[in-house]
């Protein structure tokens, strides 16, 4: 999504340097198109689910790099990462307005009551610092927005994600046709509170011949790994890059998103996209993109009977499935298009920054800046 956004910016007009954490060695910066990317050397924490950047050279020279550089705004994405801290810190160092865009609608799912506890008093403390100092705050989904209110945000509102469509059309011109068997889709980290063990779980009570496909990777890997152990039809197909997700949907018959947790699950946006019949679970703003029984099935979170019979149903029943699939690919394209939400995306941004510059022009000439929208005192 953050390179998606960051494309968007760019084909409107904005320079964008997207900053980030580098835990595999990759190169310290680099380019794609017009978005430059910088990454600081980090180490993996809480099971590999948090990168922390680690002090050295090379991360204080990015440090001052970015310091220096000309910036209208600092967008930071979702309250919990260690570089929305460090863009709150350039924010404030700058005095240029931060942006904060949220994508949970929750405290973190994580295993044990004292890491779901510690990560409640991280919210509580820096979480809120951050969406409390923010000039603007929006989450990708009403849940989310609700979420930023809960964490002291100010008016937060919504900006849903996007996508592009274009991958998903030409996946589908160049297609098969018909699917000589059932596939079953999850595409996502695999950290627990994504649910995936749900999945495995009734893997084996659902009709025969069907294959499972589990799309990411993460900590939590090796664990769902034991899970299947021997059953027939599972496979884990690793991290693939993001110009692979619009065949491997395409060639999806039911996508299924078991999460615990969610903002607005992109994965989700682009199974509709695709054209698959969903089924994902009743949390987030997950109800924003499926509405139940009509573009899609939505189920409680870990209700794995529900799953199972939900699942089962549109095995049954193909051309309900591709009646779902077909309503949810005609609301994607009205609601979730990056030719819908660019727009929006840019004239929140220019808003936000023309204020600023207006409110410092008026101090530098001696108006108090709040003077500027007071009718009152125009004239």
């Amino acid at each position: 999504m953050t390179y998606e956004l960051s494309q968007n910016l760019v084909r409107v007009g904005y320079k964008v340097d997207v900053v980030t954490c580098n835990t595999d060695h990759a190169p310290q910066t680099e380019e794609y198109g017009e978005v430059h990317v910088l990454r600081f050397p980090s180490l993996n924490l809480l099971g590999a689910r948090y990168p922390v950047p680690l002090p050295s050279p090379a991360a204080l020279h990015l440090f001052i790099r970015i310091l220096r550089g000309d910036y209208h705004a600092v967008c930071t994405n979702t309250r919990f990462f260690s570089v929305t801290l460090l863009g709150w810190l350039v924010a404030k160092v700058k005095k240029i307005p931060l942006v904060h865009l949220e994508h949970g609608s929750s405290h973190p799912y994580l295993e044990g009551r004292a890491a779901l506890a510690l990560a409640e008093v991280y919210d509580h403390t820096i979480g809120s610092m951050i969406v409390r100092d923010a000039a603007a705050t929006f989450g990708v989904s009403a849940a989310a927005a609700e979420f930023l209110s809960h964490l002291g945000a100010e008016s937060p509102r919504v900006l849903h994600n996007g996508i592009d469509l274009a991958p998903f059309r030409a996946a589908q011109a160049g297609g098969n046709g018909d699917r000589p068997s059932v596939d079953i889709t999850f595409i996502g980290r695999l950290v627990y509170g994504k649910g995936v063990q749900d999945l495995l779980s009734i893997y084996p009570s659902l009709p025969e011949g069907v294959n499972l496909k589990i799309v990411g990777d993460g900590p939590y890997r090796f664990d769902l790994e034991e899970i299947a152990s021997g059953m027939r039809g599972v496979s884990f197909l690793g991290t693939i890059s993001h110009d692979e997700i619009p065949e491997i949907l395409t060639s999806t018959t039911i996508f299924v998103n078991p999460s615990y947790s969610e903002g607005l699950p992109t994965s989700v946006i682009e199974a509709c996209a695709a054209g698959c019949a969903v089924v994902a679970t009743d949390v987030g703003g997950t109800r924003e993109i499926i509405t139940d029984g009509k573009n899609g099935f939505l189920v409680r979170p870990g209700d794995r009977e529900a799953l199972v019979k939900r699942i089962t149903f549109l095995i049954e029943h193909p051309e309900i499935a591709r009646g779902l699939g077909a309503s949810a690919q005609r609301s994607v394209r009205e609601r979730f298009s990056w030719d819908v939400i660019r727009g929006r995306w840019s004239h929140e941004i220019e808003t936000l920054v023309r204020s600023v510059l207006d409110r410092g022009a008026l101090a530098q000439d001696g108006i108090p800046p709040h003077s500027a929208h007071s009718p009152e005192k125009e004239g």
